[in-house]
């Protein structure tokens, strides 16, 4: 089928497959077709191209720009500079040529080019050295007669100062021409004015006159392997890469900045010097940085689908700007545009979204979850990204325990907090309690202490803020009935019903009139009444309502999707997906469901990264999980038609209405299917414009 031409082709043909989701809707309004659209408009390959045409001369280097917009080729035909924003057919003409018969081209000179990317050195027949834009090759700088013997361009700076070298000895030459200092170092920092080298295990940043004392002197790990350095665009930053760990300084402060693991050759800094970028897991995936983070913040699985050979940090480009990921495959000689848009977007400190309302309108947000430091919590309008309220504790500074989880909710007016707290009182043991907080107002309403003994699994307010669920279970106890179910009167101050539960998951209806639990129970709100429900034949899973009460969709740990009545009597349908036994995803972590506004589509996290949809309606999943922005999604909710994924602060939407689901797809192909793609893979259907 048409639908699925568009999801074979994306690794070779990306703006073609977009286009073939769109089509299989326009030709059926199909879930199936749905599921094609709902993948093309955040289809994560947006073009390729194949780079042999670069390749066709005696080949001696080429370099990759950090924002992946520019390829610059040297080879046996000349140094040529390739635009590649145009796509395939823009590499047979390139913007600029210099001939082979103007410049030294060989092994031992290869251009040599600054940090920000805009400047390049190469020696010339007539032993000068040019200072040359990138862009369009044409001369940044008047020829550089060096002395006799200088014959290597090591570095060129931003500022257009170049390293030259005899092999016996470096000098520093400014843009005019003028020879400044004899520098040990062979890197030239970006502004010029230092000289950077890694020996006897030790980096140092040099100034240029003689006897200068270094401006960072740092030593190195007894097994730290050859330096590598790297600037960003800017300036300020300085990586220097030993093995497979990078260590970054501040060339301002002259301080050591943060440390970064990667796993390939090197870490490499993206064009506006925000982010860093390598390889991830034997070359399949691709990891993304904040600059001032450790650990990756989040990674990108290579197109390819394999290790790539070599794992080379120049063969990556992130354009910060277009949020665009660029990647050089030298097993494919292709070059991948991949879409990242949203994720480099919000804060990057490691924030996480601890809850969300009930209607999605308003969240908390948790700072340093596994620091030292007191996590706090912050809620937040998602809709404007304004704060609401003062910061609150969940315990008290010192070590996390073993183990810790701490749980929060908010209403659907962004006023009433419930979270649990912890409260050391020996090494090994701490009290609990469930703080209920008016953001809004700073003052507590009420503190519910948990039983002794026993530790919080979930705790909910309902969407008027006016009940609290509590549910805590004895430390070391697993025993089905072990847990003890509470729900709270806020105002009142008061326990409205206590019984035995044997799961730990449940949810308020929208109306805030009653409680449903996994477990088969249902406590009417207005009096504490207690009924069983249907899912007392089945317990477990993780409930939710539809916005209107109507039904209750009960995702099983299997991945099996249920739908039920809204009074929770009978089972009205079963909904398979990647997520069941058998199927890709099976087993891998689910993380908070959510309704449409109209009930229409239900939405999961799978494994922090993705959304399963399914269709209520048709009760048919619409597709694999969809890659939303490939940042970690903490939660998500709906607005209209509008899916919004959430990370900490930051919201993610994506409007999954089938016309602005077409708009997006051609928006992202930038083009409209041709006749002989449509005759290719549409062959019984009359051609049609599709954008």
């Amino acid at each position: 089928t048409v639908a699925q031409a568009a999801a074979n082709l994306p690794a070779t043909e990306p703006e073609t497959a977009m286009l073939l989701g769109l089509a299989s809707w326009r030709i059926a309004e199909v879930p199936e077709a749905r599921a094609a659209l709902a993948a093309a408009a955040v289809q994560p390959v947006r073009s390729v191209v194949d780079l042999s045409d670069v390749n066709d001369g005696e080949e001696q280097s080429s370099h990759l720009s950090r924002d992946g917009r520019r390829l610059i080729a040297s080879s046996s035909l000349g140094v040529r500079v390739h635009d590649l924003t145009g796509g395939q057919a823009a590499l047979k003409k390139p913007v600029a040529t210099l001939s082979p018969d103007e410049f030294e081209l060989d092994d031992t000179r290869r251009p040599a080019f600054s940090p920000d990317d805009r400047l390049m050195l190469l020696v010339a027949k007539d032993k000068t050295f040019r200072v040359l834009n990138t862009e369009d090759g044409t001369p940044a700088a008047p020829p550089v007669r060096a002395p006799s013997g200088y014959f290597e361009g090591l570095a060129v700076s931003n500022s257009g100062h170049t390293l030259l070298s005899d092999r016996r000895s470096i000098t520093l030459v400014d843009p005019e021409g003028n020879g400044l200092a004899a520098p040990t170092g062979g890197t030239l920092t970006p502004d010029g004015k230092y000289s950077v080298d890694c020996v006897e295990g030790e980096v140092r940043v040099v100034g240029l006159l003689p006897g200068e004392d270094p401006v960072i002197r740092d030593t190195l790990p007894p097994e730290a392997g050859p330096c590598r350095f790297e600037f960003s665009p800017d300036g300020r930053y300085m990586s220097v890469s030993t093995g497979l760990s990078a260590r970054l300084y501040d060339l301002v402060t002259h301080e050591e900045a943060g440390l970064i693991s990667h796993r390939g050759d090197n870490i490499r800094f993206g064009s506006q010097g925000r982010f860093f970028v390598g390889w991830g897991n034997d070359g399949t995936t691709i990891d993304v940085w904040a600059r001032d983070s450790e650990i990756p913040l989040f990674s990108v699985t290579a197109p390819t689908g394999q290790g790539d050979k070599g794992m080379y940090a120049d063969q990556l480009a992130l354009d910060e700007k277009a949020e665009r990921l660029r990647y050089f495959s030298t097993t494919t000689g292709r070059l991948y545009e991949i879409d990242l848009t949203g994720a480099l977007s919000g804060r990057t400190d490691g924030r996480v979204t601890a809850a969300v309302s009930a209607d999605g309108r308003f969240g908390l947000v948790r700072s340093a979850p596994d620091a030292i430091d007191q996590p706090t919590l912050q809620a937040v309008d998602l809709r404007t990204g304004k704060r609401v309220g003062g910061l609150v504790a969940q315990r008290q500074p010192g070590d996390p325990l073993e183990n810790e989880e701490l749980y929060a909710s908010i209403d659907d007016e962004g006023r009433v907090v419930a979270y649990s707290y912890k409260e050391r009182v020996s090494r090994y043991e701490s009290d609990h309690e469930v703080v209920v907080r008016d953001v809004r107002k700073g003052k507590d309403l009420h503190r519910v202490p948990v039983a002794a003994n026993h530790r919080p699994l979930h705790l909910a307010v309902s969407p008027d803020g006016r009940h609290l669920s509590v549910v805590s279970m004895e430390f070391g106890v697993e025993s089905s009935g072990a847990h003890i179910h509470e729900v709270w009167d806020i105002e009142k101050g008061k326990r409205v019903r206590q019984f035995n539960d044997s799961t730990a998951e449940a949810v308020f209806g929208h109306d805030s009139e009653r409680l449903v639990t996994a477990s088969g129970m249902e406590v009417t709100l207005d009096d504490g009444a207690l009924r069983r429900t249907g899912l007392a034949r089945d317990p477990g899973g993780r409930p939710v309502f539809s916005p209107d009460g109507r039904s209750l969709a009960v995702l099983r740990s299997s991945g099996w999707l249920e739908l039920w009545d809204g009074a929770v009597r009978e089972r009205k349908a079963a909904l398979p997906s990647e997520l069941v036994p058998g199927a890709a995803r099976f087993g891998q972590p689910l993380g908070d469901l959510a309704f449409s506004d109209d009930g229409g589509l239900l939405a999961v996290v799978v494994r922090g990264e993705a959304v399963q949809l399914w269709d209520t309606n048709t009760r048919t999943p619409l597709g694999k999980p969809l890659p939303i922005t490939g940042r970690r999604v903490d939660s998500l909710t709906f607005d209209g038609t509008v899916l919004r994924t959430v990370t900490g602060s930051a919201v993610h939407g994506l409007d999954l209405s089938p016309d602005r689901l077409a708009e997006q797809v051609c928006r992202r192909a930038g083009r409209d299917i041709t006749p002989e793609e449509w005759r290719t893979y549409v062959p019984d259907a009359p051609y049609r414009n599709l954008c």
